[in-house]
């Protein structure tokens, strides 16, 4: 099985931007791509816009959930990339 391949576990391998401008809900594409969602820009759950204009420092969380039991899910990289 090759790395990133839908039937290894690994349901996210690449740059996943969430963005309210986005053509496609990630939750969209995961369901039309089975296990493996293609690396790209998507909606994500809730609008990104109700930070606009809010200050950008203080504390910031990340809250993730691993669904497959075969594995053990791992976040190897996370960036906040805000825009003007």
């Amino acid at each position: 099985m090759a790395p990133g391949s839908p039937d290894d576990g690994s349901d996210l391998v690449g740059e996943y931007v969430f963005d309210d401008e986005a053509g496609t809900s990630f939750d969209a594409a995961a369901s039309a791509a089975g296990p493996f969602v293609p690396p790209g820009s998507y909606v994500g759950d809730g609008a990104l816009a109700v930070f606009d204009g809010l200050p950008l420092d203080g504390t910031w969380r990340v809250t993730l959930h691993d669904a497959y039991a075969a594995d053990v899910g791992e976040l190897v990289l996370f960036q906040l990339l805000p825009t003007p």
